[in-house]
């Protein structure tokens, strides 16, 4: 009963499992293969980059007979059943002949039909970015320093900067929509490394991954505050009593209560709408912050329009400059591909040619052996043909 069991046991044939091109087989050709036999080189008219090209085969015909590993020439050449050598010997991409087990691979994807799953097209899911990651990777200004912005992250900021107030978050409707975000003030999918605003300040570029938006700039008012604008008169009142100080006065009775010095001549000045804050700008390109109250400093601004100005103009200058420099660069990219796309047809062309003179020369060769051959079998042929010299 043993004996009959093993007996069974061997007699029960086993099957492979079926070959999986693009992990097994295409990794092997990719090292071994393809560096001679692709769109730029292709030796003996054959490329192998695709299944569908090796079955178009090559000047020698289909490298694949689907179903018969043994008569395909892609398999002989691999195994030196071939007229010549696959790989050759000392290659310059350091190919290697494939193994007994890389040939019974090769030979049982073959006899199995040579399937493949083709061109896989991988599909980008993009994913928010995370809520607290807002480092500002580029700012701008426009050139009458009206408004600036800050990239934090994949938001665009806009700014005022003469009140030093928060204008407005830009907001692509469109990443809102697609479900991405939930909430407005996201301008792109991805963070955002350069801004640039126009000459006139009325356009506003932003650039992030593969994208550059334009967006148009409609200046709009700080909001107002209702309660102060509702507020009745303030107690105080100010008159500029000499060129840098400002003395503030009681509104009833008109007593100067206190003096308030800028430190420099005072081009302007005004009180907030409920009297409790005072401001004055001067010649020292300053603005300051006083409390009405106690004449103490609050605040202090320093600004200078003619500077904010030639940064704007030098900032948007290097950002052209970036864009222009970055499409000469994928120009000179694509002239390079170009030329050594033609580099490659050149050496090819000249290698057909110097294969073409050798043939030649044997064929010239062969044909003078025969020739050679053929007048010495004639003269022979003849000398047979003639009778012997009859004895006198």
């Amino acid at each position: 009963m043993m004996k009959r069991f093993l007996f069974l046991l061997a007699s029960t044939p086993i099957f492979a499992a079926t070959v999986d091109y693009e992990k097994q087989l295409l990794p092997l050709l990719k090292d071994n293969c393809m560096p001679c036999h692709n769109k730029t080189t292709t030796k003996g008219g054959l490329n192998m980059e695709t299944v569908d090209l090796m079955l178009e085969g090559g000047d020698n015909g289909p490298s694949i007979t689907r179903g018969d590993g043994a008569k395909s020439l892609l398999h002989q050449a691999a195994a030196g059943e071939w007229d010549s050598e696959m790989p050759p010997k000392n290659n310059k991409v350091s190919a290697v002949p494939l193994n007994s087990g890389q040939l019974a691979l090769l030979k049982q994807w073959i006899d199995e039909g040579a399937h493949h799953a083709g061109r896989q097209e991988r599909v980008i899911t993009w994913e928010p970015l995370p809520a607290g990651f807002a480092p500002v990777y580029a700012t701008a200004i426009t050139r009458d320093a009206r408004f600036a912005a800050a990239a934090r992250g994949n938001q665009v900021s806009i700014y005022h900067p003469p009140t030093a107030r928060l204008m407005t978050r830009l907001t692509d409707d469109a990443l809102i929509q697609s479900g991405l975000y939930q909430k407005p003030g996201v301008a792109h999918r991805d963070v955002v490394p350069a801004l640039a605003f126009s000459p006139d300040g009325q356009r506003l570029v932003t650039g992030s991954f593969r994208e550059v938006k334009i967006w148009r700039l409609v200046p709009v008012n700080p909001p107002s505050n209702p309660a102060r604008q509702a507020a009745a008169p303030g107690k105080f009142k100010f008159a500029q009593t000499a060129s840098g100080t400002i003395t503030l006065q009681d509104s009833a009775s008109g007593k100067a209560l206190r003096e308030i010095k800028h430190g420099a001549a005072i081009h302007a000045a005004a009180l907030s709408p409920d009297g409790q804050k005072l401001a004055t700008a001067g010649a020292d390109h300053k603005l300051k912050l006083w409390e009405s109250a106690t004449g103490r400093l609050i605040r202090e601004i320093t600004g200078d329009l003619a500077t904010a100005s030639q940064l704007s103009a030098a900032t948007f200058t290097a950002d052209r400059a970036a864009l222009e420099a970055a499409w000469q660069t994928e120009s000179v990219k694509k002239t390079e591909k170009e030329a050594a796309d033609l580099n490659a047809r050149l050496t090819k062309g000249k290698e057909l040619e110097t294969s073409a003179r050798k043939n030649l020369e044997d064929k010239r060769r062969d044909m003078e052996a025969k020739t050679a051959a053929k007048a010495k079998a004639g003269a022979d042929l003849k000398a047979l043909e003639s009778p012997p010299p009859q004895p006198t």
